[in-house]
């Protein structure tokens, strides 16, 4: 079975958006101090979550249901 693609938002990092591989998330955040990104298993919830607050879908502070809530990018 194949694997699902990942998307992954950068909200504080070399440069912010949308990213298709984990390669272009790491090139934006390794080594910047106070990166902000976490993954998803879709486009389109990506970016949504892109154009709200990162507080909405990291940490404790996250109103997403348990169904979206995914482990960050580290």
């Amino acid at each position: 079975m194949a694997k699902q693609p990942k998307f992954y938002v950068v909200w504080k990092g070399r440069q912010t958006g949308v990213f298709t591989t984990w390669d272009d998330c790491k090139a934006q955040t390794n080594g910047f101090d106070g990166a902000v990104f976490k993954s998803f298993e879709s486009h389109a919830m990506a970016e949504k979550a892109f154009n709200d607050s990162s507080y909405e879908y990291i940490g404790k502070n996250a109103h997403m249901s348990r169904n979206y809530q995914k482990k960050n990018c580290y």
